[in-house]
């Protein structure tokens, strides 16, 4: 027997919500779109949520509950998102998540739809191209605000003159830039990965979203920058390592010159993400700059923001 205990708040909430229960001993987590009716949206998942956090039948209640009201408070929503407790049997926790995952659009073209969900219909589809993806044990769901941000920055790519053309996505985890970009049209692409666990992965999703296309993406587990020339850099990692692959000094492996626009075309476009609003944006918009690059520009995505720049033309 287990505790549910469950409230509604906008989604922007979230994390904050769920963090809380994960640390009052919440032995599970779902999280559904709590909106007047499913939807799909182009910039983000869903505006308002249910967020059910799962304790043992011992678990203490009142403090929890406490608790929480004092952070619902600290957020200015006391007041006005009641609590509900519930006790339940015990139930498949990982069929209850999936049963609450729907297809994700993003930008005008794609659309990201989990593997144990049924196709969409054309209504549904509305002429999108699917990523079918789980999260699995590699980085790269398609729900994570990066994820979704370098997708629809490979998107403005694609529509731009000239194309996507040869795509290198640095850090590849689960696969979806390299599988997003293949869609979009990309002349070819390489995905490199540190991790063996995300190369498999990879190998996989790429096998199941590119039928029939086994060349259209060849994967490396690598750390280093393969050598170019490529028309697309998309890196989704973190700033630090960004920022030394962008040639600061004593900035790791990739520090000292060698940097990405040596395996970028001239007029080539880099998109990066993994950057955290504020003083690592503020970082490598100095640090493109620094190299060369011009049409520097970035997008937030809720605390998160992507980055992209283009080699001056030859």
């Amino acid at each position: 027997m287990t505790w549910e205990l469950s409230l509604e708040v906008a989604a922007v909430h979230e994390a904050a919500v769920s963090s809380h229960c994960q640390s009052r001993g919440a032995v599970a987590l779902a999280v559904v779109d709590a909106g007047p009716q499913a939807r799909l949206a182009a910039d983000v998942g869903f505006e308002r949520c249910r967020v059910c956090g799962y304790f043992p039948a011992d678990h203490d209640r009142d403090a929890t509950e406490t608790d929480l009201r004092l952070l619902l408070a600290s957020l200015g929503l006391a007041g006005d998102h009641p609590l509900t407790w519930r006790f339940i049997e015990e139930r498949d926790w990982l069929e209850e998540w999936k049963a609450g995952q729907k297809p994700l659009a993003v930008g005008r073209r794609l659309l990201i739809v989990p593997t144990w969900v049924s196709d969409p219909g054309e209504q549904e589809r509305n002429g999108r191209l699917i990523i079918r993806m789980d999260p699995e044990m590699a980085f790269g769901s398609g729900s994570h605000e990066t994820t979704r941000g370098c997708l629809e920055a490979l998107e403005a790519r694609a529509a731009a003159p000239g194309g996507l053309g040869r795509v290198l996505d640095l850090g590849t985890g689960s696969g979806i830039l390299s599988i997003g970009a293949a869609l979009l049209g990309a002349a070819a692409g390489l995905a490199t990965d540190n991790d063996p666990v995300a190369v498999a992965v990879c190998r996989a999703n790429l096998a199941r979203n590119l039928p029939g296309r086994p060349d259209a993406v060849q994967v490396l587990e690598t750390a280093a920058i393969p050598d170019g020339p490529f028309d697309t850099v998309v890196a989704n990692i973190l700033a630090p390592v960004l920022l030394s692959m962008l040639g600061r000094p004593g900035g790791g492996p990739w520090g000292g010159g060698n940097t990405l626009d040596r395996v970028l075309v001239p007029g080539g476009t880099l998109i990066l993400s993994g950057i955290l609003q504020g003083q690592q944006v503020a970082e490598l918009i100095d640090a493109c700059r620094r190299t060369g690059w011009g049409d520097i520009a970035f997008r937030p995505l809720g605390d998160w923001a992507v980055v992209t720049a283009q080699r001056p033309p030859a």
